[in-house]
């Protein structure tokens, strides 16, 4: 579940510009994971908006927060450390 969003608008976007946006894992404890996302112009390196969101594992059944399953911190801390993305069918545990 979404527990915190905080949003910087430092630069306009006009309606037709497209946009790059990266997003990366800034934080993964043991039961949140904080993500940090920049937009840019296309093509540009004015930082136009900054969106910082935490994300906590959540037991809909207990209604109260869970640990972020061993499966996801795996793939996580392997795209951060090298860029690649596992085969999600080596993740039986985790649900699309």
């Amino acid at each position: 579940v979404v527990v915190k969003v905080t949003a910087e608008f430092l630069a306009p976007a006009l309606l037709d510009d497209l946009l790059d946006i990266y997003t990366r894992v800034t934080r993964l404890g043991e039961k949140s994971i904080t993500m940090l996302s920049e937009v840019y112009r296309q093509g540009e390196d004015t930082l136009l908006c900054r969106v910082e969101v935490v994300y906590a594992g959540w037991d809909g059944v207990a209604r109260r927060s869970k640990a972020i399953p061993d499966d996801l911190r795996r793939l996580i801390t392997h795209f951060e450390a090298t860029g690649e993305v596992l085969p999600i069918e080596g993740f039986p545990n985790l649900r699309v």
